[in-house]
């Protein structure tokens, strides 16, 4: 496994990849996708998986170039991303319990599994984040003295951050379930590795059930504010008309 990283992504990522010796006709659909996706030329895979990064609310899509042929993964990103720590922290651990008994199939699918666990993995730690900009924002919706405009703002950025980091799920599921059900020659056929690719499915599938939860009690947070709006207009109407009786 080599782990690769440059400073611009669309030409370092090329430049890259052709000196390991993968074909510009397995980057060029990939590097012209502006979303993940997934190019199988039989001896070659290409993988372009989301890479979601969290700075407050700012909330960005990278990607990672996941290219594979017998015996060789190679992953490809910018230094924005800051992955696979763990992976090189244990990697001597992760790499003992790969039977050399195993076909080269097997082998470069646990690695890629490995690989696609520990970005996914945090990837889900950048929602923790967001749930705690959100409980701030859950504070404010209590105190009657907020401006109603203001939060109104924030939770229009919030929900923003939270359709972001949503598409940026939802890309992963596409592309891990294009993975498992594409059939590709260079991985397993081991019934229980592809078992945990569609684990991996799963648990992305429980994250974008938590962050559409939060979504919907962002958007009743909008209702919250909306019926403050009308109660205040109801008793300023009250006023009129009492000022406007005497």
């Amino acid at each position: 496994w080599i782990d690769y990283i440059v400073d611009d992504f669309k030409e370092g990522a090329k430049n890259a990849a052709l000196s390991f010796g993968f074909s510009d006709q397995l980057l060029t659909p990939l590097l012209k996708n502006t979303r993940a996706d997934y190019v199988d030329l039989d001896r070659e895979i290409g993988l372009l998986i989301p890479s979601i990064i969290v700075k407050g609310l700012d909330v960005r899509i990278e990607y990672i170039l996941v290219l594979m042929r017998e015996n060789l993964v190679v992953t490809i990103h910018t230094t924005e991303v800051k992955r696979f720590i763990r992976i090189r922290r244990y990697a001597k651990i992760f790499m003992r319990k790969i039977k050399p008994s195993s076909s080269p199939p097997d082998k470069l699918t646990m690695v890629l599994i490995r690989i696609i666990d520990e970005n996914n993995a945090r990837n889900f730690d950048h929602l923790r984040e967001i749930e705690e900009n959100s409980d701030k924002l859950s504070e404010k919706l209590t105190l009657s003295t907020s401006n109603r405009n203001e939060l109104g703002k924030d939770i229009h950025i919030m929900k923003h951050a939270l359709i972001c980091y949503l598409n940026g799920l939802w890309e992963t599921v596409d592309v891990l379930t294009t993975l498992r059900y594409g059939d590709p020659e260079l991985l397993s056929d081991d019934p229980v590795i592809l078992q945990r690719l569609g684990a991996l499915v799963s648990e992305v599938n429980g994250h974008i059930g938590l962050a559409e939860h939060m979504s919907d009690v962002l958007a009743s947070g909008l209702d919250v504010i909306q019926s403050i709006y009308n109660n205040q207009l109801q008793v300023l109407n009250n006023k009129l008309a009492l000022l406007v009786a005497y």
